[in-house]
C-alpha cells in the first residue's frame, strides 16, 4: 500500500468515525415517534430507522443538507412539504435537548446519557454532569451556560462543529467547554486529556482559596469539605483575619458563617455556598462582643502588653519580640523614650473609630502605613515593608539641617541615637543657619542655645520639646551671647563687616569670606564707602535693617541675606536681584531712569561695573538722553558745560554727592546762565540765547 493510499484510507476512516458521533445525535433524535413523510416514495423505507444505512441522519451527515432544501426549504423550515426539521430538533420542543443527551437524571439536556449511549459517571460524556446540574448538599445547581455555549438550534455549526447546509467542518461529537460567569475566575482551563478542570472559581480559584485544585471530572469526592479552601488546619491560607480568629481565639466556621455551615461543617444552605459572595452571619453575637465592645476594643486584638494604646506588642498572631515586624518599635514610639515624647498612632496609621470601620479589616491582616501629622510634615515619607525601613520622615531627619538620608530599621536597635537625625557638633555647617559660625568658630555647645531641651552632656532634658516640629531655643547663659550681641555702636560688625567700614557690611562674611568674588562680600565696600563716582549708599537701599540682633526676620534659617529693594535703589520700580547670575537689574543707581541704560545689569562680584557710560550715554549717542542733549552735544558742547559741579572737561566725576543722587543737577560752566528745575528753563546759558525751556 502506498503512503498516499494509506493516508487517504485513514482520512476516510477518521471522517466515518467522526460522522458516527453526529449520526448518533440524529439517530437518537428520531428514536421517538416521527411525523411520516407526506410524499410517499420520496425517501427510502428505512429513512427513519437509526440502524439502517438509509437513515436520513447518515445521509445528511454524508452529503449535507442541500438536497433536503429542495423540498424542505432553504432554511429547512418546511418548504413544499410543510415538514420542518425543527419539529423534532428545536430546543424546547418536547424537551429538545434531551432527545440526544440527557433526560435520564434531569430534563436539562445534560448527560447521562452520552451521545454514544454512555451512562457511567466514569465516562467523560457523563462524568459529574448530574451533580452540577441538579446541585448537591454542597452547592446549588450550576446552569449549563457556566461551562458550555448553548446553541439556538441543533444544526447550529457551533453545536455540531459541522455545517449541515454546506457539509463543511469535521464533526467530532465532543462538547467544547467554554467557561462563563463566575466559573471563569482567572485562567480557568479544561483538559480533555486528563478530564480535569483547573483554576475555576467553583473549585478554589478565589481569594483565600486553593487555585491549584484540579478536580477529576470522572472521579468521586471532588468537592469534599476542604478541597477548595482550608477549614481549620491552616486558616492563614484563607487570608483576612482567619488565622487570628481560628487559631488564637478558637472560633469555628459556623461562628462567622452561621447561615452557610453548621457546627459539624455541613453546608446548611447550598445557595449561599459557591455563589460568588462571602456570606457572613454571626451565629452568636456575644462571641464577637467579648472582644469588640467596650473601651478595651483595640488592645483585645493587638497591644495591651507594654501600653494600652492598641499598639503591639502583642501582634494579632501573638508576636511579642521587637524583631517581629508586627511588634518592632511600636512601644518606643507610642510610650516615648529618652529622646522624644510618645507619638499618636495617627502619625503612621489611619486609626478606626470602630472595629468594622472601612479599611480596618483588610484582607491580608497587614497594617497599612498611612503617614500623617508630624511624621510627614515635610512630605514624601516612605515605608518599605521588605527592608523594614522608614525614609524621609520628619521624626528621623527630614527637616532643615537634618539628615534627610536617614532610614531607621523598624526592627533594629539604637535607631535614634544622638546624631542619627542631625549633626551634634562634628559638622555643624550641615545644620544650616548660624550653627557653623557659633559652633565651629565660637565653640558653643548645643546646650548654650537649646538649654530647655538638652544639657551640657547632650542628654535630652525635656523630651516633649524634642522632635516636636519646632526649633526650641533658650539661652543657657545670656553673658555668652552678650559678648557678641550686646547693644553698642559695633552691634552689626561683630558678625559681619567691620574691616573696610563699621556699617556691618562685609567683609567679612558670616563664614569668614573676604574676597569680592564671593557673594557675601562682593561690592559691599564700594557701595558703603562710596567712591569717585558716587557717595556712600545706605544699607536699607538693598536690605531690611534691624535695630536688635534678635529682631524678627534677622535670623534666616539659611544664613543668606535677603535683598529687599527700598528707597533710592528701586525709586522707579522693578528692581531685581539674581543670586544665580549674581547681578542686579532695573535699579535706579545703574540706569533705570529717564534717559538711562535700563538694560544695564552690573555683576555683584566683578570689577569696573560703574565705568562712565555704563548707566547713561556720555556723548557717543546723546539722543538717548532726555531734553536737548542731542542738540547741544551734537553741536560739540561737552557734559561739563551744563553739569559743571558734577563733571569736569575730561568727563571725570568731581562731585560724587551730586551724582547718582536722584536729582537732575544743572550748573552752567563759569556761571554763564541759570537753570530753573521747576519750569525746566535755561536763561541765557553762555550767552547763546535768552530764556528757553529745556
Amino acid at each position: 500500500m502506498t503512503r498516499q493510499d494509506y493516508t487517504s484510507r485513514r482520512t476516510t476512516a477518521t471522517l466515518l468515525v467522526a460522522a458516527a458521533g453526529l449520526l448518533a445525535i440524529l439517530a437518537a433524535s428520531c428514536a421517538h415517534d416521527r411525523i411520516p413523510p407526506t410524499l410517499s416514495g420520496v425517501h427510502p423505507a428505512n429513512w427513519m430507522d437509526t440502524s439502517s444505512v438509509d437513515f436520513h441522519g447518515k445521509m445528511v451527515m454524508k452529503a449535507g443538507a442541500t438536497l433536503c432544501q429542495a423540498c424542505h426549504g432553504d432554511d429547512l423550515a418546511g418548504g413544499k412539504t410543510g415538514i420542518a426539521c425543527s419539529r423534532c430538533h428545536a430546543p424546547g420542543q418536547s424537551a429538545g435537548c434531551v432527545r440526544c443527551h440527557g433526560g435520564v437524571d434531569n430534563q436539562t439536556g445534560a448527560p447521562p446519557r452520552g451521545l454514544h449511549g454512555d451512562t457511567a459517571t466514569s465516562s467523560i460524556p457523563v462524568g459529574a454532569h448530574t451533580r452540577h446540574i441538579d446541585g448537591s448538599s454542597t452547592a446549588a445547581a450550576v446552569p449549563c451556560a457556566s461551562c458550555h455555549t448553548l446553541p439556538p438550534f441543533v444544526w447550529d455549526s457551533a453545536h455540531l462543529d459541522y455545517d449541515l447546509f454546506s457539509g463543511q467542518g469535521e464533526p467530532d461529537s465532543i462538547a467544547e467547554v467554554n467557561f462563563h460567569g463566575y466559573a471563569v475566575a482567572d485562567g480557568a482551563v479544561w483538559s480533555h486529556a486528563t478530564h480535569s478542570c483547573r483554576s475555576t472559581y467553583c473549585h478554589g480559584n478565589f481569594s483565600g482559596g486553593k487555585p491549584a485544585n484540579t478536580p477529576d471530572w470522572v472521579g468521586s469526592n471532588q468537592a469534599r469539605c476542604g478541597s477548595c479552601h482550608d477549614y481549620g488546619s491552616q486558616p492563614a491560607s484563607l487570608g483576612w483575619k482567619h488565622d487570628f480568629h481560628v487559631v488564637t481565639v478558637g472560633l469555628k466556621c459556623r461562628d462567622c458563617h452561621g447561615l452557610v455551615v453548621d457546627s459539624a461543617m455541613h453546608i446548611i444552605n447550598p445557595n449561599l455556598h459557591v455563589n460568588g459572595v462571602v456570606d457572613t452571619s454571626r451565629f452568636d453575637s456575644t462571641l464577637c462582643n467579648q472582644c469588640h465592645s467596650g473601651t478595651q476594643s483595640c488592645i483585645t486584638c493587638h497591644g495591651g502588653t507594654d501600653n494600652k494604646t492598641g499598639a503591639p506588642p502583642k501582634g494579632i498572631r501573638g508576636e511579642l519580640l521587637t524583631t517581629d515586624l508586627a511588634v518592632g518599635a511600636h512601644t518606643a514610639h507610642v510610650d516615648g523614650k529618652l529622646q522624644a515624647d510618645g507619638f499618636s498612632c495617627t502619625a503612621c496609621h489611619v486609626t478606626p473609630t470602630r472595629i468594622d470601620a472601612p479599611g480596618h479589616l483588610g484582607s491580608d491582616s497587614v497594617a497599612e502605613v498611612s503617614w500623617g501629622g508630624i511624621s510627614n510634615v515635610n512630605g514624601n515619607a516612605l515605608w518599605d515593608r521588605t527592608s523594614r525601613t522608614c525614609a524621609s520622615t520628619y521624626c528621623h531627619g527630614k527637616f532643615v539641617g537634618g539628615d534627610g538620608t536617614n532610614e531607621p530599621n523598624w526592627t533594629g536597635t539604637n535607631q535614634a541615637m544622638c546624631g542619627s537625625c542631625h549633626d551634634v557638633g562634628s559638622n555643624p555647617s550641615k545644620l544650616a543657619w548660624r550653627h557653623d559660625l557659633h559652633v565651629g568658630t565660637f565653640g558653643l555647645k548645643c546646650a548654650d542655645c537649646h538649654a530647655d531641651v538638652v544639657d551640657t552632656t547632650r542628654a535630652i532634658t525635656d523630651r516633649v520639646l524634642h522632635v516636636n516640629g519646632r526649633v526650641d531655643t533658650l539661652t543657657r547663659n545670656p553673658e555668652i551671647c552678650a559678648k557678641c550681641h550686646a547693644p553698642g555702636a559695633d552691634l552689626c560688625v561683630r558678625c559681619h563687616g567691620g574691616i573696610d567700614n563699621q556699617t556691618g557690611a562685609p567683609p567679612t562674611g558670616l563664614h569668614g569670606e573676604t574676597l569680592f568674588t564671593q557673594i557675601p562680600v562682593g561690592a559691599h565696600t564700594a557701595h558703603m564707602n562710596g567712591n569717585s563716582e558716587a557717595a556712600p549708599r545706605n544699607c536699607r537701599d538693598c536690605h531690611l535693617t534691624y535695630i536688635s540682633v534678635a529682631d524678627s526676620g534677622h535670623w534666616g534659617a539659611d544664613s543668606i541675606a535677603e535683598v529687599n529693594w527700598g528707597g533710592f535703589a528701586d525709586r522707579n520700580g522693578g528692581a531685581v536681584w539674581s543670586r544665580i547670575t549674581q547681578d542686579c537689574a532695573n535699579t535706579y543707581c545703574h540706569g533705570n531712569f529717564t534717559g538711562g541704560n535700563t538694560a544695564n545689569k552690573p555683576s555683584w562680584t566683578a570689577l569696573n561695573q560703574a565705568v562712565c557710560g555704563s548707566c547713561h550715554d556720555a556723548g557717543a549717542s546723546p539722543s538717548t538722553l532726555l531734553g536737548r542733549h542731542s542738540l547741544h552735544a551734537g553741536k560739540g558742547y561737552a557734559c561739563y558745560r551744563c553739569h559743571s559741579t558734577t563733571v569736569n572737561s575730561s568727563n571725570t566725576i568731581i562731585g560724587p554727592t551730586v551724582h547718582v543722587d536722584g536729582v537732575f543737577t544743572v550748573r552752567f560752566w563759569n556761571n554763564t546762565g541759570t537753570y530753573t528745575p521747576s519750569t525746566k528753563t535755561c536763561s541765557n546759558p553762555g550767552g547763546c540765547h535768552g530764556t528757553e525751556t529745556w
